[in-house]
């Protein structure tokens, strides 16, 4: 069993594709990011939300601006390790409807020895369902300030634990799912439905 850990769902993106906010999109009758939350909540007692958008203080939780402020997810990332204070940070996406906590358990459960614990879904990566170690802030925030963008790109400047993801994948094909489009929200809404 893993120590506790905080969660940060990074909700900044810009929705180009979906054209609004994708976390406060209805999804059968609530919010993407509630059922996100709903499904970690009994994980830890830690749980914010990084987002400049006011509106999502309506769900009770932390809510953070980045410290630096359009740098993509990276800059996420880093306003969650300067903040925590917890050891090891769970970072998500707001518009992972499927999330379940016993990937998240488990994950985290084999983020001890490593700086960076990332799933990996055959040959991709999953940088934003990932463990990170709060130690990792102040390189993190170095490689951010040089300009660097790329979440991959900074795996390599960590001890970093690319983690299978077929069990977890086998348990729930749509773990990794993100709604980011219109055509996105209809299909999660079929598969909530069956």
């Amino acid at each position: 069993m893993s120590e506790a850990f905080a969660v940060y769902l990074l909700a900044g993106g810009q929705s180009k594709r979906m054209g609004e906010d994708k976390g406060l999109l209805l999804l059968n009758e609530k919010p993407v990011i509630s059922h996100t939350i709903d499904a970690l909540r009994n994980l830890t007692d830690q749980i914010h939300i990084i987002s400049a958008d006011r509106r999502y203080q309506q769900f009770g939780l932390p809510v953070l601006p980045d410290h630096y402020a359009g740098r993509g997810p990276a800059a996420g990332i880093d306003t969650a390790l300067q903040h925590t204070v917890r050891s090891l940070v769970f970072i998500c996406s707001c518009d992972m409807p499927f999330i379940s906590n016993d990937a998240v358990q488990a994950l985290a459960d084999k983020a001890q020895y490593h700086e960076v614990s990332v799933c990996k879904n055959g040959q991709f990566v999953e940088p934003l369902f990932a463990v990170y170690k709060k130690q990792c802030k102040i390189k993190w925030r170095e490689l951010l300030i040089s300009g660097t963008t790329k979440l991959t790109d900074y795996f390599n400047h960590f001890d970093t634990n690319f983690v299978d993801s077929t069990e977890m994948l086998h348990k729930n094909p749509h773990l990794f799912f993100n709604v980011n489009s219109p055509a996105d929200l209809l299909l999660a809404k079929q598969w909530l439905k069956k």
